[in-house]
């Protein structure tokens, strides 16, 4: 099922960032960076900022919080987050979590954007399933760590 992130979720949410990204950048990003990341994007604070401002849903299988799905709206919508606990992936919870997220998107969007670490080519693949396009690379700095970072985006046809 997917469904609104609740105010009792936060733990869980939290549970899947942490293991997530553990699995995903563990070769890519450096523990210290990961943990200090987590730390700050999912303070109890900014959950709430999430759940008042932007798109934000939840996989639930069972009782179980297994993934979750972010998406800003400003000038143009960006996919901030999509992440399914490793063993429940290859198993259609990434897509549906996108499916139900784009129909959330106002119609007034005609660009989604999202950012992807290159070397993180299960995402890669998967937004380029999608539609995304890659439109630029770049090196930021990331919590003062060097990230080579795949700008995509994806027209939005409604």
């Amino acid at each position: 099922m997917i469904r609104l992130v609740e105010d009792e979720d936060y733990e869980a949410v939290r549970r899947v960032a942490e293991i997530t990204w553990e699995h995903t950048y563990e070769n890519l990003i450096p523990a210290s960076t990961r943990q200090a990341f987590i730390d700050a994007a999912y303070s109890k604070k900014m959950f709430d900022v999430k759940r008042r401002e932007s798109i934000f849903l939840a996989a639930v299988t069972g009782s179980r919080l297994i993934g979750y799905i972010n998406v800003v709206q400003q000038e143009e919508a960006e996919l901030a987050a999509l992440y399914v606990l490793p063993e429940h992936q290859r198993a259609g919870w990434g897509q549906k979590l996108f499916d139900v997220g784009m129909e959330y998107v106002s119609v007034e969007k005609k660009l989604m954007t999202v950012y992807v670490e290159e070397g993180n080519a299960g995402a890669e693949a998967f937004y380029q399933k999608q539609g995304f396009l890659e439109t630029e690379r770049f090196t930021e700095l990331f919590m003062e760590t060097p990230l080579k970072t795949i700008i995509m985006k994806k027209q939005l046809h409604r």
